[in-house]
């Protein structure tokens, strides 16, 4: 099956260009999801404005009384919170039809329009 992952940041959503579209080939809607989560942590990490904006949340709701294990683990819940995606699966005649290379040529052009064109709803 091959699915469109649009990974971005909750903070932004995408705005600016901050997020990734891409195809990809995959055995499993899990296994998409899976993507879809690595590529929105890649994208969270790419753009310092994000991250910055997180450590400063983090930085801001420090308390105290944290131990060095909590303040780790409150930052991984804030860093999970900012994971934004939306993933589709590609039509089965269209996805056998095109390489993978001329989709994410065609996804790139107009992403909402293949969508609605080649994605199943």
């Amino acid at each position: 099956m091959l699915y469109v992952i649009h990974a971005a940041d909750a903070i932004y959503c995408g705005l600016h260009g901050m997020e990734d579209w891409s195809i990809w080939q995959c055995d499993s809607e899990e296994e998409a999801v899976e993507i879809a989560i690595e590529n929105s942590i890649e994208v969270i990490n790419s753009f310092g404005c994000i991250y910055e904006e997180l450590e400063t949340e983090i930085e801001d709701n420090i308390e105290d009384d944290m131990s060095e294990d909590d303040i780790e683990q409150f930052r991984s819940d804030i860093y999970k919170g900012d994971i934004y995606y939306n993933l589709w699966e590609i039509d089965k005649d269209i996805a056998k039809e095109y390489d993978i290379d001329i989709l994410e040529t065609m996804l790139n052009e107009d992403p909402e329009d293949f969508i609605e064109k080649y994605c199943n709803k």
